[in-house]
């Protein structure tokens, strides 16, 4: 899941960037993390790296809940759904 390389990128070090996509990317900082907008369409919003992996963990547990249960609103994942980066 692009989750999980998220969850991987919390600990490099800053100025590492940790994911992207949608016009945002998200940076480690030196003192959590930091979104940005590529087209500067929002001012960057700073969260501290504790809050930003308990959302990830707590995000990764509804959708593995989800998956386990075959919820019906969501087709079966082709490859291209995959994170290319992880």
């Amino acid at each position: 899941y692009w989750i999980d390389h998220a969850l991987a990128g919390a600990a490099s070090p800053p100025g590492t960037m940790i994911t992207a996509g949608n016009s945002t990317q998200i940076e480690r900082t030196s003192s959590g993390v930091c979104a940005k907008s590529d087209y500067e369409l929002f001012d960057d919003e700073h969260m501290s790296t504790d809050d930003f992996v308990d959302l990830l963990r707590a995000w990764r547990g509804e959708v593995v809940a989800l998956q386990a249960k075959r919820d019906p609103t969501r087709p079966e994942h082709a490859p291209y759904q995959r994170n290319p980066l992880a």
